[in-house]
C-alpha cells in the first residue's frame, strides 16, 4: 500500500494578494484520492516559490497524517512518499540545496520540509504544471484542462 501526494500553489491569485494551496493524497499509486485540500494561504507570500513552499509544507503535514493513520491500521510505510511539485526551486529548498542564508523569511516552513526529507518521510519529485492533477485546486483552469487532468 503506497501513498502518493501532489501539491500546487497559485501566487497572488486571491483577494488581498493571497495565494492558494491545492493538494491531494492517494493510497495505492494513481488511485482515488483519500485527502483533497484547497485553501487560501493565511498570509501574503513574497514570491511564487514562497507560495509553493507553503503548499509543500501543507502537503508534508497531510502526508505525515495519512502515514500515521496507515501505520496505526497495520500498514507502515517502508519507503518515502513521493510529493509531486511543479516548482524546481521549492524542491531545491526541500532538499536543502539553495543558499539558505538568504531565505530566512521562509525558514520554518522550509525546515519542516527539509526535516521530513531527511527523515525519509517524503521525497519531493518534479511534475509538469500541465499534468499536475491538483492544478485545478490551486488556480483557474479551462474546461478542456479540467477534463485532461481528470
Amino acid at each position: 500500500m503506497a501513498v502518493e501526494c501532489w501539491c500546487d500553489a497559485s501566487w497572488q491569485s486571491e483577494p488581498d494578494s493571497r495565494s492558494r494551496t491545492g493538494l491531494a493524497v492517494s493510497i495505492w499509486p494513481r488511485a482515488a484520492k483519500v485527502a483533497v485540500h484547497s485553501k487560501i494561504q493565511s498570509f501574503a507570500t513574497l514570491l511564487p516559490q514562497h507560495a509553493e513552499t507553503v503548499a509543500l509544507m501543507e502537503a508534508v503535514r497531510m502526508v505525515r497524517h495519512v502515514r500515521m493513520l496507515l501505520e496505526e491500521m497495520g500498514f507502515p510505510q517502508k519507503v518515502p512518499t513521493p510529493v509531486w511539485e511543479d516548482n524546481v526551486g521549492c524542491i531545491a529548498f526541500a532538499n536543502g540545496t539553495p543558499p539558505l542564508g538568504k531565505t530566512k523569511h521562509i525558514d520554518n516552513r522550509d525546515r519542516y520540509c527539509r526535516d521530513a526529507v531527511a527523515q525519509g518521510i517524503v521525497v519531493p519529485q518534479k511534475i509538469g504544471t500541465s499534468v499536475n492533477p491538483v492544478n485545478a485546486l490551486a488556480k483557474e483552469v479551462s474546461r478542456d484542462d479540467q477534463e485532461a487532468l481528470r
